[in-house]
């Protein structure tokens, strides 16, 4: 029994060794390969330096950060005009006599045709049913250079029920929303106003 466990620990110690023996090839192996680029890297720079050129690092990040395109803004936007014609169109509340908030509402629909197309007769089809609910743009996702990303808003009730969801498609180029569709829950469908 004593001498199986000799064997056994033997066979570790051997595998072990070989083990480490392979790591230890593996990271010279690594830091050759560092040296080689770190080399090149400096001869690049030796020879920037000799033509004149530099390297704009900010500039290389500005133009990456470009080349992303995000969907937050319009998002923003689309929030901001669906809340304003939704305390308009959707409440049992007497309209203020405001001229400020009547530009406002102007904007609101103004703003809305360009952002979805919407005509004359379609803003009073606001995306919430209820001006107590809150619309928050769920795609937060960055995309590479696209023309077409998805978009998901949610709708929740003044009590954090989920009240619904409006898909669709922002074209990039337009910078409008296409292909709208929305979908209420049941308990978004008890919860509206009008």
């Amino acid at each position: 029994m004593r001498n199986v466990k000799n064997i056994i620990v033997m066979i570790l110690l051997i595998g072990l060794s070989i083990f480490m023996f392979i790591q230890n090839n593996t990271l010279n192996e690594l830091e050759s390969e560092i040296s080689k680029k770190q080399s090149l890297i400096d001869e690049i720079e030796m020879k920037l330096e000799e033509a004149g050129e530099t390297v704009d690092s900010e500039q290389i990040v500005h133009e990456v950060r470009e080349s992303i395109i995000s969907a937050k803004e319009i998002g923003a936007e689309m929030i901001e005009v669906d809340n304003t014609l939704t305390e308009f169109y959707q409440s049992w509340d007497p309209v203020p006599e405001d001229d400020g908030y009547l530009r406002k509402l102007e904007s609101a629909q103004k703003k809305n045709t360009e952002l979805t197309g919407a005509g004359e007769q379609n803003h009073i089809a606001t995306w919430q049913l209820n001006p107590e609910w809150t619309l928050t743009l769920e795609t937060v996702i960055n995309y590479g250079d696209v023309e077409q990303i998805p978009v998901l808003f949610k709708m929740t009730t003044a009590e954090g029920e989920l009240a619904g969801i409006v898909r669709a498609t922002y074209i990039v180029s337009e910078h409008k929303l296409t292909d709208i569709k929305k979908q209420y829950t049941p308990a978004g469908e008890r919860d509206r106003v009008v």
